[in-house]
């Protein structure tokens, strides 16, 4: 019982919120794309489209517990400071760069150092 405890595996934890997360920026993107097509907004369109694919793969190797995942991960929440700093700065509204900021942080500290993503992502 003890040996459970000291290696933490699977989707669990604070695992299980990232995955969460993850599912709802895959819905909010595809809602943002749809708002954007029928705009004339293409940039917004293809960032979030590149949200989107970035969120699904993500997910696909949190699933198939791949060792990637911890790479990729990293990139989608990188990308998403990019992604929030260029669309602050083409409408102006810079409210989405602080929260890009402090979700790559706190969620790249968190896969980083956790012991339960290093025991779960191994394939």
């Amino acid at each position: 019982m003890s040996e459970l405890m000291a290696k933490p595996q699977g989707i669990g934890g604070w695992l299980i919120l990232l995955t969460i997360s993850l599912f709802g920026s895959s819905l909010i993107s595809i809602f943002y794309i749809i708002w954007y097509i029928q705009g004339d907004n293409i940039v917004s369109m293809l960032a979030y489209t590149l949200v989107l694919c970035l969120t699904i793969y993500c997910l696909i190797l949190v699933f198939k517990k791949k060792k990637e995942f911890k790479k990729w991960i990293l990139i989608l929440l990188g990308a998403n400071i990019v992604i929030a700093t260029v669309l602050g700065l083409m409408n102006n509204y810079y409210q989405g760069i602080p929260k890009a900021i402090v979700w790559f942080f706190i969620w790249g500290a968190y896969v980083s150092n956790s012991k339960r993503v290093k025991n779960t992502f191994v394939k």
